[in-house]
């Protein structure tokens, strides 16, 4: 298990690339040291019981496992592939998407800043791609939610402004519309220290933490007799060092001494040395600190929480809260302590809110519906397929169990009746076939689970791809993710399509509204002497994304094997996407944070390796990053605040290769028709968010088997279907486009259209088939739909919360948990 480096690396090593080969001998030796479960893995969290029409060796997701359908998914239609989405996938209109921007700049640019309602963040320090994902996906769709204006808190305020139109209208920085002066001054006082090292949530958290533990947690423990463990006392002791609660210099001087200790940690003796010392900066700055925690941790006038149950939270009408905050501040970036504080919802009808996926607000969700035809479901205009289980057929009936009462039908602005929505309902006997085969300690696991979804899933959205029970009307409110009560944890994205949609919707829009306005300074950027081949565009277009520098820790091929992947397993993907989308990509932009791979790929393309349907395709490239020096890792928050190594030449230099970057996103989702990368990168996410707002559906990639090899197999004839796929009258597909089909037909067999085959199971394809799930070391699948493909380490989720779906596999466990040095180690000497 040593690889050799390829030729394509910098000259320093820096970028190692591992081709198939060495990964293929690799997972051999993995084989001996990673464990099969009893269980076998996947089934250890998810109970497998016989579905008719569907492969039971094949993994479902949670929702298709509790709604259990007996018809399989409709086959891909091969005459198009995936290049459209499934029937029955979530879609909005443009002026759905305009309801809900305008809502979005009437709470962002307010007529009076200093009498809006501010949710202040900090915008996190890393590189671009996840500075904005954070701040739209999790800052932004919180503010939305709870009714309030987001505003950049000092001094992390830097990350936007020099690449994109402002983001509101209000700052926090002195002499500022809605500064709100004491706070705008006490960050300017600290600004020093928290830019002195580490990340907001370093120096942020701790002081909310802090604040909240002496002012209001610690003094209601005391006053109700409640005695703590032994070593809990004694470490709270060492914590006040004699100090009184509900006083805010012990908080000050409990925060002080977490930050001394972090900064030591850091290495940022300079900072406690100078300007008088450790001692004069503390007494300077304990005023500040007060300030700060105060909106940090609101707590009323008799030391309640900022806190309440989760019901009065999501109503916004905490009992205990004695007022609405003019400002909350977040912890960190992504807000997590503030759907918490006391008064948080403004918004006079509640806040109907997902406080731990941070999922479409229930307001932006009602604005889109409200238009006409503005939420529906794609190619939902045939006749709907009435051979479904009775499971499905029990959801598509309203009413229900209990307190879910029944729907009243909703009616769209022109007054037409909607269809009404799914609701969730299983009844006796479909709870008799599904616990059949199921241990009874599991099966109480899955009867919790089906009771709890009946109280908190009652609508739900079709399951995409398969045969609907009737037309379908949209929710009244955004399906949310369940937390899967009785079956070990939450749900994650992709798990639950009903609400994983609205959420892709949600972060598609944002995504979009951002990109869509770069500065002018970026956008003279898009030029013919920055962009290569700029004016042979041509559709359609495939962005090729290749992300090396800094990705490894957090990427779960590098930590198993040690590089990056080769450029020919990129190569030969864009050809497999091209016949599995059926669509001839004219052109590929390549957007790389690598000199050496853009190089390596140009070479490639010279050499006529790089060929799409039998043709060269134009490349579009940035001069800049071919020109470029070689760097090892993007721009972090730091260098743009003019704090990293170099001042305000490294300053300079960040926020040009910043706008050089912005300029590539903005050429790449203008244009682009599909993205092949990896999604473990936030630039693959934000590219796939975009071409999904500009095509408006929410089509959520799924895993399906990935047979490089059967895929450029050139076998011939002896298909299951009398006419062949690439044959003439296929939708008029390009020549070589149909020769590709033609070539992989005995593998994929009967066309089928867009209904199931004759035998009621799903076309057997090394295209269309779903992710294999007894193989806890291969996994070899990669993410595809309409908009994009990923290769992926088992199943990650292409959305930013709970990434690893239905568990992480052993796989990504072995390699992110025990590090390449203990990989190597018992590969060289399994047991």
């Amino acid at each position: 298990a040593t690889f050799t480096p390829a030729d394509t690396e910098p000259p320093d090593g820096s970028a190692r690339v591992v081709d198939a080969a060495a990964q293929a001998l690799a997972l051999i030796a993995l084989r001996a040291v990673i464990p099969v479960p009893p269980d076998g893995g996947y089934w250890g969290t998810y109970p497998i019981l016989p579905m008719h029409g569907i492969d039971e060796e094949a993994p479902v997701t949670p929702e298709e496992w509790m709604r259990r359908p007996e018809s399989p998914p409709h086959p891909v239609a091969l005459r198009r592939g995936w290049g459209t989405p499934p029937r029955g996938t979530l879609s909005w209109s443009h002026p759905a998407r305009v309801a809900a921007m305008s809502e979005l700049r009437r709470l962002q640019f307010p007529q009076d800043c200093d009498a809006a309602k501010i949710l202040a963040v900090p915008l996190e320090m890393c590189p671009l791609g996840c500075r904005l994902h954070i701040f739209l996906q999790r800052a932004l769709v919180l503010s939305v939610a709870l009714g309030r204006t987001l505003v950049p808190l000092p001094p992390w305020d830097v990350g936007f402004g020099h690449l994109f139109q402002p983001i509101t209208n209000c700052s926090l920085r002195p002499g500022r519309p809605g500064a709100h002066p004491d706070l705008a001054s006490a960050l300017e006082e600290l600004s020093d220290l928290f830019l002195a090292s580490g990340a907001p949530h370093e120096k942020l958290h701790p002081l909310e933490l802090t604040h909240r533990q002496i002012m209001q947690q610690w003094p209601e423990q005391q006053a109700a007799g409640i005695k703590l463990e032994e070593g809990e006392q004694a470490e709270r002791d060492k914590v006040l060092r004699g100090r009184p609660l509900r006083a805010m210099d012990t908080v000050a001087g409990v925060w002080f001494d977490k930050m001394k200790t972090m900064l030591t940690e850091h290495s940022a003796t300079d900072y406690l040395q100078k300007g008088g010392g450790w001692e004069e900066k503390k007494r300077k700055l304990k005023a500040a600190v007060a300030t700060l925690a105060a909106v940090l941790s609101p707590v009323d006038d008799g030391g309640g929480s900022g806190g309440g149950s989760g019901d009065e939270r999501v109503n916004g009408k905490n009992k205990s809260a004695p007022s609405t905050p003019d400002i909350i501040v977040c912890s960190n970036g992504r807000c997590d302590n503030a759907a918490g504080v006391a008064g948080a919802c403004v918004r006079p009808e509640g806040c109907g809110i997902d406080t731990d996926q941070m999922q479409m607000p229930g307001v932006l969700w009602s604005l889109m519906r409200s238009k006409h035809r503005g939420l529906r479901f794609t190619n939902t205009h045939k006749q709907p397929n009435t051979n479904i289980s009775r499971v499905e057929r029990d959801i598509g009936h309203l009413g229900g169990s209990g307190d879910l009462g029944r729907a009243q039908p909703a009616t769209s602005d022109q007054g037409v009746p909607e269809p009404e929505p799914l609701r969730f309902r299983v009844d006796t006997a479909a709870q008799a076939r599904m616990k059949r085969g199921t241990t009874p300690p599991r099966w109480l696991g899955v009867e919790s689970n089906l009771r709890y979804l009946e109280r908190t899933a009652p609508q739900l959205l079709p399951l995409p791809g398969y045969p609907m029970p009737r037309e379908v009307g949209v929710p009244s409110e955004p399906p949310r993710l369940p937390d899967g009560v009785g079956m070990g944890g939450g749900y994650g994205c992709n798990d639950w399509p009903s609400a994983c949609q609205p959420h892709f919707m949600m972060h598609a829009m944002l995504t979009s509204w951002m990109l869509s306005r770069p500065l002018a300074a970026v956008a003279a950027l898009i030029t013919a002497d920055t962009f290569h081949n700029l004016a042979a565009i041509r559709h359609p277009v495939l962005t090729l994304q290749v992300r090396r520098s800094d990705k490894k820790g957090e990427d779960p091929f590098w930590n198993l094997y040690g590089g990056y992947r080769d450029l020919a397993t990129y190569v030969a993907a864009a050809g497999q996407v091209a016949a599995a989308t059926g669509k001839c990509f004219r052109t590929i932009i390549v957007m790389s944070d690598a000199r050496h791979a853009l190089l390596a790929l140009r070479h490639m393309h010279a050499q006529g390796k790089v060929k799409i349907c039998g043709r060269k395709p134009v490349l579009v490239y940035s001069r800049g990053v071919a020109d470029d020096v070689e760097h090892g890792v993007p721009v972090f928050g730091h260098a743009l605040a003019g704090r990293g190594r170099g001042g305000a030449s490294a300053q300079s230099e960040a926020e040009v290769r910043e706008r050089l970057f912005a300029a590539e996103l903005w050429l790449s989702a203008r244009h682009s028709d599909f993205v092949l990368g990896d999604a473990t990168s936030n630039v693959f996410l934000m590219l796939l968010e975009a071409i999904a707002a500009r095509k408006r559906v929410a089509d959520l990639p799924r895993l399906v088997r990935w047979d490089l090899a059967t895929l450029t197999s050139s076998g011939s004839g002896g298909g299951a279907t009398d006419r062949p796929l690439g044959s003439q009258d296929n939708i008029g597909l390009p020549l070589a486009v149909r020769r590709q089909l033609n070539a992989i037909q005995p593998i994929i067999g009967s066309n089928g259209g867009d209904n199931s085959s004759g035998t009621g199971r799903p076309v057997s394809s090394a295209i269309s088939a779903r992710c294999p799930g007894f193989n806890p070391v291969l996994h070899s699948c990669m993410w595809i739909s309409s908009l994009g493909a990923s290769f992926q380490m088992g199943w990650h989720s292409v959305l930013l919360n709970n990434p690893w779906i239905n568990g992480e596999p052993l796989i990504v466990e072995y390699a992110m948990r025990l590090g390449p040095e203990e990989m190597v180690r018992r590969i060289q000497n399994p047991k």
